[in-house]
C-alpha cells in the first residue's frame, strides 16, 4: 500500500468520525422533543340529531365528553343536523376511552364511540345521534304581586291605656309592616304589603311596643283587604317616667369690684437732732524741765616748754606717707593683704627656682 492510499484512508476515517459526532449531537438535541409526544389528532363528527325519532329542535347544543376529564366545545343543531363536533384529547393517555354525546349538556345519546388517538385527523360525516328526550329547562317562577291589606280600629290596653309614643305594627312570617298612625286609643292606615303571594293565607300578628295582641287571633292575610279590627293588649310594661331634667342655674355675671388704690399719707420727715457737743476742757501739756548744762571744766594752765638747746640735726630720710588701702566694700580680704600674699608667693617661687638651678649646675 503506498503513501497515497494511507492518506486517503486516514481522511476517510476523519470524515466518518466527524459525521458520527454530528449525528450524536443531533440525536442529543432531539431527545427532549422525542420524549414529549405530540397530542393525538382530533376526531371530527357530523350527522343527524334526533329526539325520539324526530329531528332535534333548532338551537339545541351537542357536546362530547370523555369521562369527567374532557369536554369538547359545543355545536348547535340546525335543521336536525349537527356538524364539526371536534374531539381533541389532551394526550395519548385518552386512547381507547369512551366518547359520550349529550344534548343541551344533559340528555345522553344512545350512541357512543372510542377515541382512536391517531396521528392524523379522523372525520366521521355520518355519525347520527339519537336522544330519548329534550331536557326541559327548569322554569323560573314568575312572582305574583299581591295587593296590600289595610287595617284600622280601636286599641284597648289593660291598666294604663295606650302609652304615649307607642308603636303598632303587623307581622306576617318574616315580614314586618310600617308603624300605624295612633291618635289616642284609635289607629288607622296600618298597611300590610309583603308583595308576594307566598304570604297569602299566613296569620297576621299585631304588636304594640313588641307585645302581641291578645285579641283577635287567627287573622289571615289576604291581598286587597280593608278591615276594621279592634285590638286588645294586656301585659304592656308600665312606662318609666322620664326624670325631669334639673335646669342648670344661670350664672349671673358679677362685675369685678375695683379695688381702690390706697391714698398715700404724707409723712413729714423727722428732723434728726444734732448731737450736743460736750465741752472738753483742754489738758495743759506740762513744760519739760530744762536739763542744766554741765559746767565745763576749767582749761589747764599751759606749762611753759623748756628752751631746747639746738643740736645739729641729722637729716632723716624722707619716708613717703603710707597710703591707706580702702577696705573691700563687699566685706572680703583687703586688697593690700591680697597683694602681700601674691608678693610672698612670687618670692617663694623665685627662691625655689634659684635653688633648683644652682643644684643642677653643681
Amino acid at each position: 500500500m503506498n503513501s497515497f492510499d494511507l492518506r486517503t484512508n486516514r481522511s476517510a476515517l476523519v470524515l466518518l468520525g466527524i459525521a458520527a459526532l454530528a449525528l450524536l449531537a443531533a440525536v442529543w438535541a432531539a431527545a427532549p422533543a422525542l420524549a414529549q409526544s405530540p397530542p393525538p389528532a382530533p376526531e371530527i363528527y357530523s350527522g343527524a340529531a334526533t329526539v325520539a325519532g324526530d329531528p332535534a329542535p333548532d338551537g339545541t347544543t351537542i357536546v362530547a365528553r370523555i369521562g369527567e376529564d374532557y369536554e369538547s366545545d359545543p355545536v348547535v343543531v340546525s335543521g336536525g343536523m349537527y356538524s364539526g363536533l371536534s374531539v381533541a384529547a389532551p394526550d395519548a393517555s385518552f386512547k381507547d376511552r369512551t366518547i359520550n354525546f349529550f344534548l343541551n349538556g344533559v340528555a345522553q345519546a344512545d350512541e357512543s364511540d372510542r377515541l382512536t388517538a391517531g396521528a392524523v385527523p379522523i372525520i366521521r360525516n355520518d355519525f347520527s345521534l339519537n336522544f330519548a328526550e329534550v331536557p326541559q329547562p327548569t322554569p323560573t317562577p314568575t312572582p305574583v304581586t299581591v295587593a296590600p291589606a289595610v287595617f284600622s280600629g280601636r286599641i284597648a290596653a289593660a291598666g294604663s291605656g295606650v302609652p304615649a309614643g307607642a308603636v303598632l305594627v303587623a307581622r306576617v312570617g318574616d315580614y314586618t309592616s310600617e308603624p300605624a298612625r295612633i291618635d289616642g286609643d284609635e289607629y288607622n292606615n296600618l298597611i300590610v304589603d309583603p308583595k308576594s303571594e307566598t304570604y297569602v293565607g299566613m296569620n297576621i300578628t299585631f304588636t304594640l311596643n313588641d307585645v302581641a295582641a291578645s285579641s283577635p287571633t287567627g287573622t289571615v292575610f289576604q291581598g286587597g283587604m280593608f278591615e276594621t279590627v279592634n285590638l286588645i293588649f294586656t301585659g304592656l310594661p308600665t312606662p318609666t317616667p322620664e326624670p325631669t331634667a334639673t335646669p342648670e342655674p344661670t350664672a349671673t355675671p358679677v362685675p369685678p369690684t375695683a379695688t381702690p388704690e390706697p391714698t398715700a399719707t404724707p409723712v413729714p420727715p423727722t428732723a434728726t437732732p444734732e448731737p450736743t457737743a460736750t465741752p472738753v476742757p483742754p489738758t495743759a501739756t506740762p513744760e519739760p524741765t530744762a536739763t542744766p548744762e554741765p559746767t565745763a571744766p576749767p582749761e589747764p594752765t599751759a606749762t611753759p616748754e623748756p628752751t631746747a638747746t639746738p643740736d645739729t640735726p641729722t637729716p632723716e630720710p624722707t619716708t613717703a606717707p603710707a597710703t591707706e588701702e580702702p577696705a573691700d566694700e563687699d566685706g572680703g580680704f583687703p586688697i593690700v593683704v591680697v597683694g602681700i600674699v601674691v608678693v610672698v608667693g612670687l618670692v617663694v617661687l623665685g627662691g625655689l627656682g634659684l635653688f633648683l638651678y644652682t643644684n643642677r649646675r653643681t
